[in-house]
């Protein structure tokens, strides 16, 4: 009997093990909001007691903004005047058992891109124009992805995160929520700077003709040299996130990775998840715990699905694509009809954009709870 009990105990930590984060209600908290600041002050006790309230699950948290450090940093230039509130509400989650998940963007940097503007993402006009808007930063810079990755380590050791949200881990894109209608034609192509273009032809062992413009440099790259350019993008993100993972899962391998990508099909619009964002998911899904997907009423909720299971197809996992719904809402539709909807639809995990308007907006905070109780 004891050894039926034994074996039985096992299973069930197995079983436990697996299904971490199968079930998530989830929701993004920006501590410095006036609405979370006015409502709840310093008490993140309070804040935290009012999401274990409403069913959340997992908490993300930004933890850095545009070189101002939300907590204690020794890497960051700037610090937040109450940054001790945000290990405070870190604290407080533990204790009611709410997992932390420390939001981190990547090539995307107000601070560096004003600071440093050698760093700029570089579009194939030579202009950093479309990138300004963006704040894009050059991903093959090497000390710059030195200094994101000593972040996630500093992050790691502070907060002893359950998980690491990495967003804007791409090449620059330059509409955040792109639908099937996306032109592909309309978009800029990055990242042309020296330092990338000097980097792609080590990695494509190709030299570079001395006698073109810049325009002209980058149109041959674009047009005789396409798959060497796709794959060289591709694999830089590759090893960035090799990198990240490998920080994060030595000092706790419980910790899951969650990763933004671009809410597309594989193979849409020419491939663009490989040409234009640099994002090839199968490669990534080695060192990705999680695809998060943001949705809007750009990406209905059947589009959503077609998405997911294209993505799921590439990685051959079932359960590792998480929906972000986008607040506020924008539809034709009842915009709380719609948020219930959508509540109802991604039944298993989600996430929700944002905590302070859902507290401005108290009927979509009692949707919320009522509709998506795990």
């Amino acid at each position: 009997m004891k050894t039926l009990r034994y074996i039985f105990m096992i299973f069930l930590a197995i079983l436990s093990s697996c299904s971490r984060f199968e079930h998530m209600k989830s929701v993004h908290v920006i501590l410095q909001d006036p609405e979370i600041r006015q409502r709840y002050g310093g008490e993140m006790g309070a804040l935290a007691d009012e999401l274990k309230s409403a069913g959340v699950t997992h908490v993300i948290v930004p933890i850095l903004k545009d070189g101002t450090a939300y907590y204690p940093s020794d890497i960051l230039p700037q610090r937040w005047d109450y940054g001790t509130d945000l290990l405070a509400f870190r604290h407080s989650l533990r204790k009611r058992k709410i997992k932390f998940v420390a939001k981190i963007d990547i090539f995307k940097d107000e601070y560096t891109y004003c600071s440093q503007p050698q760093k700029r993402a570089v579009d194939e006009l030579s202009s950093t124009k479309q990138s300004e808007e963006l704040a894009g930063i050059c991903p093959s810079d090497k000390q710059y992805q030195n200094y994101k990755l000593d972040i996630i380590h500093e992050v790691m050791l502070i907060f002893q995160a359950d998980g690491i949200y990495l967003d804007h881990a791409s090449f620059p894109i330059e509409k955040n929520d792109i639908n099937s209608n996306m032109q592909l034609e309309h978009l800029r192509q990055f990242c042309f700077c020296p330092n990338c273009i000097n980097t792609f032809a080590q990695h494509a062992q190709i030299e570079l003709p001395q006698n073109l413009s810049a325009y002209e440099l980058n149109a041959w790259i674009l047009e005789d040299h396409t798959q060497a350019w796709v794959s060289w993008k591709t694999s830089l993100l590759t090893v960035f996130m090799e990198n990240a993972h490998k920080i994060i899962k030595n000092i706790d391998p419980e910790t899951q990775i969650m990763l933004n990508i671009l809410p597309w099909k594989n193979g849409e619009f020419n491939h663009a998840w490989q040409d234009l964002a640099g994002q090839d998911i199968k490669t990534l899904a080695s060192f990705t715990d999680y695809f998060i997907l943001t949705v809007s009423d750009q990406i209905p909720v059947m589009r959503y699905d077609e998405i997911r299971l294209s993505i799921e197809k590439e990685i051959e996992n079932n359960s590792r694509v998480i929906p972000t719904i986008q607040l506020p809402l924008n539809s034709n539709k009842n915009n709380e009809e719609n948020f219930k909807e959508s509540l109802r639809y991604f039944k298993d995990k989600l996430i929700v954009s944002d905590w302070s308007y859902m507290l401005k907006n108290r009927r979509f905070l009692n949707t919320f709870i009522s509709e998506h109780n795990l």
